[in-house]
């Protein structure tokens, strides 16, 4: 991590997708999801996740899936590339998102809650 710029470094494998509201807890991408979160040090992130029983295409070509296929797919994954930042002291990272498989968070900023296994 490059603390002076507030910038995470490396390559980061995702653990949870949990999320909590209200005191109830959902697995976003279900049980044991897969992703990882790569930034180099200009603060440039690439982050995909996938929940680990994506269903595979029938076709065996992903532009002719059907309609069940391409909604579970779609449903069950994420993708996004942009900036990055870290803020250590309230654990929260701050995309701000170019580009995503989620076309409507183009150009938005979205903060997200931090946890590292050192303080768990």
């Amino acid at each position: 991590m490059l603390a002076s710029q507030g910038v995470l470094v490396g390559t980061w494998t995702l653990v949870s997708t949990a999320n909590e509201q209200g005191g109830t807890k959902t697995d976003t991408f279900g049980p044991n999801p897969k992703g990882i979160l790569m930034v180099n040090g200009n603060g440039h992130y690439v982050i995909t996740i996938a929940h680990a029983d994506l269903p595979k295409m029938a076709s065996n070509n992903r532009t002719t899936a059907t309609p069940a296929e391409n909604k579970a797919i779609v449903g069950g994954s994420l993708t996004h590339f942009g900036t990055i930042s870290v803020n250590a002291a309230d654990k929260t990272l701050t995309f701000k998102i170019e580009t995503a498989t989620f076309p409507n968070w183009e150009g938005t900023e979205q903060k997200r809650p931090f946890t590292s296994p050192a303080t768990n």
